[in-house]
């Protein structure tokens, strides 16, 4: 089978590591305006660094120049994540990494570290796609992917919706209940997951 693979809060714990660098980038430049609504309340979203602490866009781009390419290559790989994903490619099925990750200013190496950070995890992947936060239906229906695993409730209802299996990691972040999206907490569920497939 052809499974598309989700990077961030999927493959990896990132949440934690872009709001760690956020309240430190915070503590050092005093003027940002901090508007902050509870972690809890991101819920619904994906966009999650934007929401929760309403910067401009300046800010938003010295935040970026200065922090991106550290919080990519800190940030931690899911328990069992790599050897259930080479467990899987070991029986035959297709890996497709298909991530929003991309050059999100001009100071980024996003796809360069992504592709080492995959490599030093060990984690085996048939191809990677880049910048697709709004062509993942589109990417799934050119590779004939057949299932999809992401932490984003809206990417896993498109992908269902278009008859396209789909797992959702779960995250304190994205507590939605649909019943119609199966949801996963760890990597050994999504193994089981697929067992039953």
């Amino acid at each position: 089978m052809k499974i598309g693979i989700d990077i961030d809060d999927t493959i990896s714990d990132s949440i934690e590591r872009w709001i760690y660098y956020a309240d430190k980038f915070e503590e050092e430049n005093p003027n940002v305006v901090k508007e902050k609504i509870t972690k809890f309340q991101l819920q619904n979203s994906h966009n999650y660094l934007e929401e929760f602490y309403k910067w401009d866009e300046r800010d938003k781009e010295i935040f970026f120049n200065k922090y991106s390419n550290s919080m990519l290559k800190t940030v931690k790989i899911k328990e069992n994540a790599s050897s259930v994903i080479n467990k899987l490619k070991e029986e035959g099925h297709k890996i497709y990494i298909v991530t929003s990750r991309f050059k999100i200013c001009d100071n980024s190496d996003a796809e360069n570290i992504t592709i080492n950070w995959l490599k030093n995890y060990g984690v085996q992947y048939d191809k990677i796609y880049f910048n697709a936060s709004n062509t993942k239906l589109q990417i799934c229906k050119e590779e004939s992917i057949k299932l999809f695993i992401d932490d984003n409730y809206e990417v896993c209802k498109t992908m269902i919706n278009n008859d396209i299996k789909a797992l959702k990691m779960n995250s304190k972040y994205n507590n939605i209940n649909d019943d119609t999206i199966p949801r996963v907490n760890n990597w050994k569920e999504v193994y089981n997951k697929i067992q039953q497939m």
